[in-house]
Formats: structure tokens, C-alpha cells, sequence
């Protein structure tokens, strides 16, 4: 509520269970105020960045033509 109350719109939820390959997605980006749709294409076990790491990230299909940033 105090999003909405903030800003004027909703906040996204976010689903709690684990996705799967295959999986029909939606990419926000609020860089680029935009959207990108394409599907899960697998799970990367381990990502890094400088001194980030992630685990479990998410693959996007080519579909998906996000654009850093």
C-alpha cells in the first residue's frame, strides 16, 4: 500500500515458488521504463560480478533482447 500510496501504482508481486525452464516471463526494467517478454531458459548454478555473487539466477531466452543498463 504505501507504494501505491506513493507513487500511484501497484507494486509487482514477486512468486514465492521456485520457477521452471519453459516458464513464459515478464522483464521490468525501471532503467529503461519498459518491458521485455521471452521465457526462462534454464538456471545458472553461480554468477559474479566484481564482488557480487549470485546464485540460482535466472537464464532468459534470446527472445527477451534486454538491454543493459
Amino acid at each position: 500500500q504505501q507504494i501505491e500510496d506513493s507513487y500511484g501504482i501497484q507494486a509487482l508481486e514477486l512468486e514465492t515458488a521456485h520457477p521452471t525452464a519453459g516458464t513464459a516471463i515478464t522483464v521490468a526494467s525501471g532503467y529503461w521504463k519498459r518491458t521485455y517478454s521471452c521465457d526462462i531458459d534454464g538456471f545458472v548454478h553461480q554468477l559474479k560480478e566484481g564482488r557480487w555473487t549470485w546464485k540460482d539466477s535466472v537464464r532468459y531466452t534470446p527472445e527477451c533482447r534486454t538491454i543493459g543498463g
